[in-house]
Formats: C-alpha cells, structure tokens, sequence
C-alpha cells in the first residue's frame, strides 16, 4: 500500500509539473493574448450602465465593436484594424428615455456614418440602421432633435429627426 500511494503521489506531482510547464510555454501565451478587449466608453442609463467595448483580434487583423446594455448585447460590428465606434452624442432625459448618437468609421481617411439607438426606462432597446454621413450639425427643440449632413458637395444634403424614439428623413 505504502507504494501506491508513493506512485500516485509520483503520478499526482508530474501531472502538476506537466501542468504548470504547459501554463509557461511561450507557445500556449502568446496564443492566449492574441485578443484583448477594452470597454473604451461607458455611462449609466435608467435602465443599465451602456458600454462600448472594443474586441481585437491579432489572429485574423480584425476588431469587433460591441454596445452591450448590462449584460445584453445590443450590437455587434466587425471591422478592420483603422475603423472605429464611438458614442458621439448623449441625450438625456427625454420622453422615449435616453438615446445615443452612434458614430462608425470603416476607413481612415473616410466620413462617418451614424445610428440612433434610443434606451427606454423600461422595454427593449432600439438601433437604427446606419444614416448619414460626415460631421452632423445636431439641433434640439424640446423632445425633437434634427441632423443635418450636408457638409460635402459631392453629396446631397440629407435631414433626418428623432422624436419620440422613432428616426424619419425628411
């Protein structure tokens, strides 16, 4: 019996040496750091604390781009390395709850595009499809909020409004 357990406690140390020495290897690391994420902006809404977090994948060359409410996604975007996602302008307080002006940025050198996502107190969140283009000049009246892209010549003027959770074009 004495030997039994001498060649399980043998077995037990070399599977913990077998263990550890396959924790170091530099091959198994690096593998391991080849994504990374960082929450690049956050803040807190009535109905969660909303987060922009940036995925990057060393592997492939790409970065994913994810909004999360809490624990629920609300949207995921894959682009390459130059894009970029961030949360341009915050509105607070109005009567569809919170919205956020969604800026996305697939080239370097190219113009913005924009969603609206509009954060109820209570409900499900709502995205739109992306819309216009450039810098927008943003104006608020009360609970009515109207972007207007027109800032490139070669492009034909757009006018979209935000009221009450809902994004028409004008």
């Amino acid at each position: 019996m004495f030997r039994t357990r001498s060649k399980q406690k043998t077995t037990s140390i070399m599977g913990l040496a077998s263990l550890l020495l396959i924790l170091v290897s530099p091959q198994v690391n690096s593998q391991r750091i080849r994504s990374r994420s960082i929450v690049l902006e956050s803040f807190s809404t009535k109905a969660g604390v909303l987060k922009l977090v940036r995925i990057e994948d060393y592997d492939i060359g790409e970065t994913n781009w994810l909004v999360l409410l809490g624990r629920q996604r609300l949207y995921r975007t894959q682009d390459d390395v130059f894009g970029s996602v961030s949360f341009h302008t915050v509105f607070k307080n109005l009567v569809s709850g919170e919205a956020v002006l969604m800026q996305e940025i697939s080239n370097p050198g190219g113009c913005a595009e924009f969603r609206m996502l509009t954060i109820p107190a209570k409900g499900d969140a709502v995205i739109t499809e992306r819309f216009g283009y450039c810098e927008p000049l943003i104006t608020q009246e009360g609970k009515r909020i109207t972007f207007s892209f027109g800032g490139r010549p070669d492009l034909k003027p757009e006018i979209r409004v935000y009221q009450d959770g809902i994004l028409t074009k004008q």
